[in-house]
């Protein structure tokens, strides 16, 4: 399943876009910081003045770098990317809910409000229980902001970054090299902000000589000749591979 993509950045809604970036030690190794920091200038090119863009950091507390309020000309938010620098530990919740309150300031249920959860490490400061940072995170998805996670490098609870875009309706990427940042923060902007469909189910039918064994990828829910799935969230420039396993039925006769 593909949908196309948008070469026009009119053509999509108005952004309320918030970036929670992990900004703590381990980010220093490999040019992490500086590889998020320049991709993150970079996708400024994609925005437009008028769309509403905030930046939280956090380390072993989090912080709002750039409050929310339109772009611009980009100055101010180009000035206040280049002063992140890493250090302290990883509070990812404590960063996370202060990336909800910044995009409360603008929301509208006119616009896309979005969340993009940036980090290269497991909780280990302020609330680290996995169940309570994701129960926590689905209390502000479901008053209508989204949620996208990027997790960098290979020490993460990648379960947890996976619940938590699915919960927020949104993508969950993961980078095992720190050199694919630019990937996903310039190359697939679209597909983190721009929504085509949500909660989209497919249903497939099969005769009754066939046996479906496996799903892969998916939870289906099975019913009498035919089987349910509930996709990702359908973002432009997206695709999504269902890919089943199957065999023919032949009763001895």
């Amino acid at each position: 399943f593909t949908t196309s993509e948008v070469d026009e950045r009119t053509d999509l809604r108005p952004l309320n876009l918030v970036f929670v970036i992990d900004k703590s030690g381990s980010m220093a190794d490999d040019n992490k910081m500086s590889r998020v920091k320049e991709s993150l200038v970079t996708m400024l090119h994609k925005l437009r003045s008028n769309d509403i863009v905030s930046i939280v950091a956090f380390d072993t507390n989090a912080y709002v770098a750039f409050p929310a309020r339109s772009v611009s000309n980009g100055e101010e938010l180009r000035y206040a990317i280049e002063c992140l620098s890493p250090g302290g530990a990883t509070n990812i919740h404590e960063g996370l809910m202060l990336g909800y309150a910044e995009a409360k300031k603008h929301f509208s249920a006119a616009v896309t409000n979005r969340v993009i959860l940036l980090t290269d490490g497991i909780a280990n400061q302020g609330v680290t229980e996995p169940s309570r940072i994701a129960h926590d995170s689905a209390r502000h998805n479901g008053q209508g902001i989204d949620l996208s996670t990027i997790g960098v490098g290979l020490d993460l609870n990648n379960d947890l970054l996976r619940t938590l875009a699915r919960s927020g309706r949104g993508l969950y990427h993961f980078i095992s090299d720190y050199k694919d940042i630019d990937k996903v923060f310039v190359n697939e902007v679209q597909s983190l902000i721009s929504s085509v469909a949500k909660n989209v189910q497919v249903r497939i039918e099969y005769g009754p000589g066939l046996r479906l064994e496996k799903i892969y990828g998916y939870t289906p829910r099975y019913g009498n000749g035919h089987v349910t799935l509930a996709l990702d969230n359908m973002n432009n420039g997206l695709t999504q591979v269902v890919m089943a396993k199957s065999w023919l039925y032949r009763p001895f006769l």
